[in-house]
């Protein structure tokens, strides 16, 4: 089999796994067990696929820079356990959206009201998907995160985000965490629909949103790091992404 024909195998494969985890769980796990035998093997399938949903996806060095911002009231949540496994399941935050219509993944104009509900519909199928794969498998916490995230990077701290409308500390860190470093990430790469924005663009909007969509100390974390942020996007944007001059927010 050819690596594009093992690719699209794989994808057929969690668009089934996903198809089922939304209806019936038990379904999911009979797919899951039988296209993947061990757990390293799943694991190395998931992280292969979630790889290649898109261009970049969350930059892992982005949430480890967030991470090693310290403060007082998560020194215990951050443990190096914690950074190891949000840096293994942060690349799955947008697994959902192998159930997502190409025409709407791909359109490169704004979205409808109706496809923008179609879109939003990826957290709750990543969350579930990778929940139902936890449940089977109770004592690996990389799945146990990776569900969080999924289900939780587009909520917001005042409340407006989805799927369910969280708000605050409702929201786990782990998705508060990888919901800022996903907008970042949006905004400095280039998209079917935009030109990548520059570092300077990006951390104003992320200012800007301090307290309505991000927790405030994310921004802080982020604001003490951002040298590295900044580099990142540099070092993609020399490598031929186009920069745009004006920002339009990321779309979900």
């Amino acid at each position: 089999m050819t690596e594009e024909g093992a690719r699209q195998a794989d994808m057929n494969w969690f668009a089934v796994l996903a198809h089922h985890a939304t209806r019936a769980p038990d379904k999911a796990m009979t797919v899951f067990e039988g296209a993947a035998t061990t757990y390293g093997e799943m694991a190395g399938r998931v992280a292969a696929l979630a790889g290649g949903l898109s261009e970049r996806g969350v930059g892992r060095g982005d949430v480890v820079a967030l991470l090693s911002y310290n403060r007082p009231e998560f020194l215990e949540t951050i443990t190096p356990e914690y950074v190891e496994t949000i840096y293994l399941t942060s690349p799955l935050h947008d697994i959902g959206k192998v159930g997502i219509p190409d025409c709407i993944l791909l359109k490169p104009g704004r979205l409808t009201e109706s496809e923008f509900n179609v879109m939003k519909l990826h957290t709750v199928i990543g969350g579930e998907t990778l929940g139902a794969a936890a449940q089977q498998y109770p004592g690996v916490g990389y799945l146990r995160m990776a569900a969080d995230i999924a289900l939780t990077h587009h909520e917001k701290f005042n409340g407006s985000g989805y799927p369910s409308g969280l708000k605050g500390e409702a929201i786990p860190l782990s998705g508060r965490i990888v919901g800022l470093a996903d907008v970042y990430d949006a905004l400095t790469s280039k998209r079917v629909y935009k030109a990548a924005f520059t570092h300077d663009v990006a951390r104003n909007i992320i200012v800007n949103d301090r307290e309505k969509h991000f927790d405030g100390r994310i921004v802080d974390a982020f604001l003490a790091r951002e040298e590295e942020f900044r580099n990142t996007a540099q070092t993609l944007a020399e490598a031929g992404s186009e920069i745009a001059p004006v920002a339009e927010k990321p779309r979900p």
